[in-house]
């Protein structure tokens, strides 16, 4: 039997990796019952699942260590948790997608939260009736999912008294008219459909307090993070959110009132760990969704959004800018600032934008910020193809080449290229592979292969710093898929009792790196993918996926993206019971990049004197 074929589940690396800033507490090897010992130790909730458990303690070492930061400034949070009118009548006999036809709001339910008592304040509960005659007859449908009888519905006010009620009841608390405060919501349709909806029919403005709100599962999977083993997969419902917090539902589901009861629960768990909870989604009622006619748009909240409005709340007299996005200027005007800023032209709107956007930044706070990394190495690795019908990371693909290219950072240019093919294992198909620009070899193996790369990154001065206690590399790895070393570079070290590198324990996985720097080419949730940000450059395809990684990253050089460390990996945990030969990636925190680029800065002024 060939050696990959044997499941090492009990290989681990000679150089065990405890996660960064924790203290004496390796998150990744401690056994839920030591996660729990030290949370009672420390006085805090020991109720929840394995993930929120380690979640919380983390946060707790991490505010411990560096402090928890400015408040942000919100001090109320308005649950609300719509119900409306709805069919299950469809062509295919199936319920229609929400926002593909008219809904109207039937029960408006808002549960008020004090952020700083960490308590439910007071609740604001009525039912509507609908403006428009065809929908003020529930289907039996509609009644059986929400609990709303007819009767109820026949004797309800409708929504123009019922928000001006509602906005009475904000102005008894002293919110109506004031930033400091924010709603909150499970998903985005009971502002971008039902409040949409209901405000168009009536010939009413969209209520300015609702234009920011806070989307609890985004918020719960980015406070929580070893709920998730993977960074990609979609937030939590409500049920899984009571779940995880070990809290069962209570009430009725369906009913409006008991949702928004439920979500504010949950509200309170996230802020007695300490959370900030502030807005992160952004309805945009002027444009309609091409997809749900019936729906607005809606995007996630920048961050420099977020700062804008966060110097509104603390400054009433404050106007936000419009920012991100380009900073919301006409298309003419950015074409006429690349050409007074004498920037590249090339490349879509979006990057435009974000080159635009790059070089004011560079200019407000100097030209001559320093550089943390001096290089860049690009990685791509090819695998034997994967079987059909199987997740990735639950049996072994093997890698038979490695393509990389150095880039010298502070010449923006490309210095060196590797390029190494290895035989294919024995029991697995053999793989055409695409161009190739190096040294190929079919019969030498990977471990062969990957003692040439390492050879071939210190020969391009690539290595650690050498004053005093360095620890840090001078280099930085850029990826485009996690897989490509939390999977096939883990699988191909264990397979070859290959201790697994130091340097690949943090990357910049690409995609990440562009939306953030470009987020104007990035309407969408979902990350861009490579062939996408080589056009949006208006670049040719390379020969090969190397290539093509490449030239994007040598781009956002170019353009001064501070490009810095996204993601990094856990070597100790799988990423499931399914997936042990793939292991747990996380994206890195802000505090974190910035004490680590404090390290690496510190040790560079050691080394010069």
């Amino acid at each position: 039997m060939y050696q990959h074929q044997q499941q090492r589940r009990d290989w681990t690396p000679r150089q065990p990796f405890r996660g960064p800033s924790s203290g004496f507490i390796d998150f990744a090897t401690a056994t839920t019952d030591e996660i729990r010992q030290h949370l009672q130790n420390r006085g805090l909730d020991t109720a929840g699942s394995d993930g929120v458990l380690r979640s919380r303690l983390k946060r707790n070492v991490d505010q411990t260590k560096y402090g928890s930061g400015a408040p942000s400034g919100i001090e109320y949070l308005v649950v609300i948790d719509f119900e409306a009118c709805c069919s299950d009548d469809d062509l295919d006999g199936c319920r229609p997608k929400a926002g593909s036809y008219e809904q109207e709001i039937i029960e408006f339910p808002a549960i008020l939260v004090d952020v700083k008592k960490k308590e439910i304040v007071d609740v604001f509960h009525t039912h509507v009736q609908p403006t428009n005659e065809a929908n003020r007859k529930l289907t039996a449908f509609c009644s059986k999912l929400t609990g709303i009888t007819q009767e109820v519905i026949d004797r309800s006010p409708q929504f123009p008294v019922v928000l001006r009620d509602f906005e009475a009841w904000l102005a008894k608390h002293g919110l109506l008219g004031r930033k400091n405060w924010s709603t909150a919501a499970d998903g985005r349709f009971d502002h971008t459909n039902f409040l949409y909806q209901a405000c168009k029919i009536n010939g009413l403005p969209y209520p300015e307090y609702a234009i920011n709100y806070v989307k609890l599962p985004r918020a719960f999977k980015n406070i929580y993070r070893f709920c998730f083993t993977d960074p990609t997969a979609f937030p939590p419902n409500l049920e899984e959110m009571l779940q995880h917090f070990g809290m069962k539902f209570e009430g009725r589901e369906h009913c409006g009132l008991d949702d928004a009861t439920n979500m504010a629960r949950c509200a309170l768990k996230m802020l007695a760990d300490g959370a900030e909870l502030r807005p992160s989604d952004r309805v945009h009622p002027e444009e309609v969704d091409e997809e749900r006619p019936y729906c607005c748009k809606v995007r996630g909240l920048l961050p420099e959004e977020w700062l804008e409005l966060q110097k509104s709340i603390r400054d009433p007299s404050y106007r936000p800018k419009e920012v991100g996005r380009g900073d919301g200027r006409p298309w003419d005007e950015v074409q006429s600032l690349i050409e007074t800023y004498r920037l590249e032209s090339n490349g879509s709107e979006g990057v435009l934008r974000g080159r635009v956007a790059l070089h004011e930044t560079w200019v407000r706070y100097g030209m001559e910020r320093p550089i943390v990394y001096e290089y860049l190495v690009v990685l791509n690795v090819e695998v034997v193809p994967g079987e059909k019908d199987k997740e990735i990371g639950s049996y072994i693909q093997p890698i038979i080449r490695m393509s990389a290219a150095v880039l010298d950072v502070s010449k923006s240019i490309q210095i060196s290229q590797f390029d190494q093919c290895c035989s294919t294992p024995q029991g697995f198909a053999s793989t055409e592979l695409s161009g190739t620009t190096g040294e190929t070899s079919s019969e030498s193996s990977f471990a062969d292969m990957f003692q040439a790369f390492e050879t071939w990154i210190a020969n391009n001065g690539c290595k650690k710093w050498v004053p005093q206690g360095g620890s840090h590399l001078n280099w930085c790895l850029v990826v485009n898929s996690k897989h490509a070393l939390s999977f096939y570079l883990y699988s191909a070290c264990a397979t070859y009792d290959i201790a697994y590198p130091q340097w690949a324990l943090f990357y910049i996985k690409l995609d990440t790196a562009f939306k953030k720097f470009y987020p104007a080419c990035c309407i969408q949730v979902a990350l861009p993918k490579l062939p996408e940000m080589v056009s949006a450059f208006g670049l040719e395809p390379a020969v090969n996926v190397c290539g093509d990684l490449a030239q994007v990253c040598l781009q956002m050089v170019k353009d001064k993206a501070p490009l810095q460390l996204t993601d990094q990996i856990y070597l100790e945990k799988a990423e499931g019971s399914t997936k042990p030969y793939s292991r747990i990636t996380m994206q890195l925190q802000e505090r974190e990049w910035l004490r680590i680029r404090q390290e690496i800065l510190d040790e560079k002024k050691r080394s010069a004197h």
